[in-house]
């Protein structure tokens, strides 16, 4: 028996689109009926469940959907204009900042780099759990599919975040942070931000000291090899990541590029307040303190708090509830 369709959509023209994407969701999701207002992440969607939907939508439609396409629109209707044919005039959006979260008039807003191993997906568990704060940007990677250059520079990388972030904040202070490889590029964009004179604050969420990332190969394989010890995290993030990685040639150009950038990439001293959230599951037992050489680097006040899970995991329920509480007190102060 085929699976209703809600009420009013039509299965001919453009309502066909529509439809076809619906059922996609419904699929995934398990819900029955789905409106077109409705919200992907409302209706219980994960970072899996966006990635399973991508590769769905590429499979039965031929049309390829952006990385982070649910972010800036989670809605039924929303996402289904977006990927849209190409006879279809395309969304507008060439700046790398993804909304995340909206936030109270009068506080910094907060710039949350992707990480290598995973995008600005990464950060939504945490953002949700942010009561009070400003608004919360994702600061994307190229899209391949959008006809951008995909940069392979760290200071290039930074110097494109810090051009959008003036348009939404020209002046600072301002709070950047980093996830893992992702804290390695918020770090230059401090840098760049520092010599400017502009005050900024940088968090790091559990970064590879560079010893580490200087290892890594130059293939996809290399990559995954780099991450074995990772693979028996329970991070639903990760596994969503890695099987998104399986699929999809243009993230797995945007990756062995990011690769390649922080690889070569030399940190240099940075004069600026940070805060760094130390896993406390040390996976990698040749790196078990790397928040040693990132503290090395820093002239200024360095603060430290350990979290539950490990690299990734503290980033997905439940472990972040912690980690979300700790931040929110840091941005309070």
């Amino acid at each position: 028996m085929p699976k209703p369709v809600h009420p009013g959509t039509s299965l001919c023209g453009p309502d066909h689109h529509l439809a076809a994407i619906s059922a996609i969701w419904r699929e995934i999701l398990g819900v029955p009926i789905i409106d077109p207002a409705d919200d992907f992440f409302v209706l219980g969607g994960t970072p899996l469940h966006a990635a399973q939907m991508r590769a769905r939508v590429r499979e039965r439609m031929g049309l390829t959907a952006a990385v982070h396409i649910l972010t800036e629109c989670p809605t039924l209707h929303g996402f289904a204009e977006a990927v849209r044919p190409p006879t279809y005039a395309p969304p507008p959006g060439t700046t790398s900042l993804v909304p995340l979260k909206p936030g109270v008039s009068g506080i910094c807003p907060l710039f949350l780099v992707q990480p290598i191993a995973g995008t600005v997906f990464t950060y939504l568990p945490l953002t949700r759990l942010l009561a009070y704060c400003g608004v919360v940007y994702g600061v994307r990677a190229a899209e391949a599919g959008a006809n951008e250059p995909i940069l392979d520079d760290v200071t290039s990388i930074a110097a494109r975040a810090i051009a959008d972030m003036r348009h939404v904040q020209p002046q600072g202070p301002y709070l950047v942070g980093g996830h893992s490889t992702g804290a390695i590029v918020a770090f230059e964009v401090a840098h760049q931000l520092a010599a400017t004179d502009a005050v900024v604050q940088l968090l790091i969420f559990d970064a590879p000291s560079m010893s580490r990332v200087h290892l890594a190969g130059d293939s996809i394989d290399d990559f995954l090899r780099e991450h074995e010890l990772f693979f028996t995290s329970p991070s639903e993030t990760l596994r969503a990541f890695v099987s998104a990685l399986a699929e999809d040639t243009q993230l797995r150009a945007v990756v062995l590029a990011s690769c390649r950038a922080v690889r070569r990439y030399h940190p240099p001293p940075l004069t600026a307040a940070v805060v760094y959230f130390a896993a406390d599951e040390q996976r990698d037992a040749h790196d078990p303190h790397s928040y040693l050489y990132w503290m090395s680097q820093i002239h200024g006040p360095f603060t430290l708090h350990r979290v539950p899970g490990d690299r990734f995991s503290m980033m997905d329920e439940p472990w972040v509830t912690t980690l979300a509480r700790l931040l929110a007190f840091e941005i309070a102060r």
